[in-house]
């Protein structure tokens, strides 16, 4: 098992900004490249809640992500791999800056506590991002995460079968697409999509639409 010093150590070096936060959202790490990207310094933000900083904001909504806790969080409390998403973050100088971000968790079982490592770079350089975070999956050198037998979702005990729109929504639901942009995505009014969300949950036994996202991938459908 590795320490989360010793991983630091392969993220400080990251030309894409890379902050690490335990599952009380606390952040624990921050690097070089944050520090360049948003201007905060790691001195600065290292002991605070992630929320303080950054105010992470959907590309297209007003409401913070972490207003009812952190999706990202969730995801990860459960075992999974959050989606990559884009959302605006707030550098220092009070400007929001529109940002791809890429998450990575590191479990239990391959350093010494459950880590929550976002990757954010620009939205046009995801290439970047996903070298990063393959280099530092091999480094640690153990399988991806696999969601628990604990999941807190419930899922029917037959099989759940989802329609084509209804994968497809959830899908780009776990890509960080809000409901606007999915309905334009896919010629749809947002009360189709609504429609077709609520028709899900209600197949996969899940009382929100993360929980939804979850329950599919857990079960193989997405």
């Amino acid at each position: 098992m590795f320490t989360t010093d010793w991983f630091f150590n392969v993220l400080n070096a990251a030309s894409c900004g890379a902050y690490a936060v335990d599952l009380d959202r606390t952040i624990l790490f921050w690097n070089r490249s944050a520090e360049r990207i948003l201007g905060h310094k790691a001195e600065e933000v290292v002991g605070l809640r992630c929320c303080r900083p950054l105010q992470d904001l959907p590309e297209e909504d007003s409401t913070l992500i972490c207003l009812d806790g952190c999706p990202s969080v969730e995801f990860a409390r459960a075992g999974l791999t959050p989606p990559v998403m884009h959302a605006r973050m707030l550098c220092a100088s009070g400007q929001w800056k529109l940002l791809a971000v890429t998450p990575l968790v590191t479990p239990r079982t391959q350093v010494d506590r459950t880590v929550l490592v976002r990757l954010f770079h620009e939205p046009d350089d995801v290439a970047k991002a996903g070298t990063v975070a393959r280099t530092a999956g091999d480094a640690l050198g153990g399988p991806p995460p696999q969601a628990p037998d604990g999941l807190a979702v419930d899922t029917p005990d037959g099989a759940v079968s989802l329609t084509v729109r209804e994968t497809e929504v959830l899908r780009l639901t776990a890509l960080g697409m809000g409901t606007r942009e999915i309905a334009s995505d896919l010629h749809l009014s947002t009360h189709t999509v609504h429609n077709y969300v609520r028709n899900a949950r209600e197949k996969l036994q899940a009382r929100t639409k993360l929980a939804a996202v979850m329950a599919a991938q857990r079960l193989g459908l997405l």
